[in-house]
């Protein structure tokens, strides 16, 4: 009987050993550093994540699958090659937990179907390139008809890229390392492993202090828990019928490519530190990038918005620029006019259209100047000139027909219905009819 008990005991001893060999492991290991949490008094620059990616040499194997107590490799694991996405979804879901959790603003809506205006808030879109992965894993009880229960090790290197919406460039590349075991896991265990190096990877990129200062955005005014303050404007603040003629150096420098994370439209400074355009421009973003005729660029915080008459203000951080003036008196039908902006790209920014007012319309209850001075996109929320280059109007929309182009059918806002959105009082004739 003892001896048949240490027989027992030896066998045990045995099996043991053999189970602790056969945990699945990697060549290669990645430290857990701490993030760099944002304090609840701070804010940062909204964050969207765009997509991981595995980039691997064709036909390279990335890992190994074995079973038995010793975790006899029996097959390498070898993807295809070549780039190729992982489950965005929830990697997506891991990185804004990751953010989140050390207080970092992340936008946009994994459930949103059809565009997600989140998206246009975004100041920073980042995505993950995995260029060094190792993924093993061991199934000890295959032998005994058990194929779920099982060890894996998972190691990745990502190359994050971070891209600047409104600079429209990668301003920053950071290189990570995330890994992690489990010993024992029923079914998704190489999953579950993958899914828990990935979080680590993106700990770790919380943890780099140059990131940290990239999307930081400063001291929040603890009085301030809304959005910001409503541009108020007086008609003293308004250039009104100063301007004599078109002047193309003032358009320069008066005129800008409003820039936003979903593409870009024009814009037109009312105040010195004030431009008008379309809401629809700006979508949901509150930074855009200004670009002026004159190569001046800053940023600019959108500070009022009005859906309906589709007019936006935003204002210039630490900067002034020439106003347009305003014109007040109604232009007839038949007189010249022209329209000015970005149409089609940005490349064709400053360009400047001549038309005639074709007629006054009214269009779901709402004002709107027609000309056949052209707007396409990227002119929206530029302005329609007088002769004088007196802002009279603001470009919204064009007509379009599929294989025919443009058809002289434009429509602009009347200048003082756009003020009035915004209670700017200016003095004005005839409303249009």
């Amino acid at each position: 009987m003892e001896a048949q008990n240490i027989l027992r005991a030896v066998i045990a001893a045995l099996v043991v050993v053999a189970l602790g060999g056969c945990v699945a492991t990697t060549s290669k290991k990645a430290a857990s550093l701490q993030p760099i949490s944002v304090p609840s008094f701070e804010e940062t620059k909204p964050i969207a994540f765009r997509k991981i990616v595995v980039k691997v040499p064709r036909n390279t194997p990335i890992g190994s699958v074995g079973a038995g107590l010793s975790c006899m490799k029996y097959a390498d694991f070898t993807p295809r090659g070549g780039r190729y996405s992982l489950d965005e979804e929830l990697f997506n879901d891991i990185f804004r937990e990751e953010l989140e959790a050390a207080n970092y603003e992340v936008v946009g809506d994994p459930d949103q179907l059809f565009g997600d205006p989140e998206m246009d808030r975004a100041n920073y879109f980042i995505a993950g390139l995995i260029n060094d992965i190792e993924s093993n894993v061991c199934y000890p009880w295959a032998g005994y008809g058990n194929t779920e229960t099982a060890s894996a090790s998972v190691y990745m290197k990502i190359e994050w890229q971070i891209y600047d919406t409104l600079r429209r460039q990668v301003v920053m590349k950071v290189t990570t390392e995330g890994s992690s075991e489990t010993e024992e896991a029923i079914s998704r265990g190489d999953s579950i492993t993958m899914e828990s190096a990935f979080a680590i990877a993106v700990r770790n990129l919380l943890a780099d202090q140059e990131f940290h200062n990239l999307v930081r955005h400063g001291k929040r005014d603890l009085q301030i828990v809304d959005a910001p303050a409503l541009v108020s404007l007086a008609p003293a603040d308004l250039t009104i019928n100063a301007s004599a003629g078109i002047d193309g150096d003032q358009l320069s420098q008066s005129v800008a490519i409003v820039r936003s994370a979903s593409g870009h439209g024009s814009g037109f400074m009312i105040t010195p530190d004030i431009l008008m355009t379309n809401e629809h421009v700006i979508g949901g973003a509150d930074k855009v990038r200004l670009i002026f005729g004159d190569g001046f660029e800053v940023e600019g915080t959108v500070v009022d918005r009005d859906t309906y008459r589709d007019v936006a203000l935003v204002q210039l951080i630490d900067s002034e620029r020439t106003p347009l003036s305003i014109g007040t008196t109604r232009i007839n039908v038949g007189e010249d006019v022209y329209s000015y902006g970005a149409p089609l790209s940005e490349d064709y920014g400053g360009s400047l259209r001549k038309g005639i007012v074709s007629a006054y319309r009214i269009s779901e209850g709402l004002d709107f100047i027609q000309s056949d001075a052209d707007v396409n996109p990227g002119n929206s929320g530029g302005p329609l000139l007088d002769k004088d280059g007196n802002v009279v109007g603001v470009a919204v929309k064009g007509v379009f027909v599929a294989g025919a182009g443009t058809q002289g059918i434009n429509f602009f806002i009347p200048i003082d219905r756009a003020l009035a959105a915004f209670d700017v009082p200016i003095l004005t004739t005839a409303s249009a009819n």
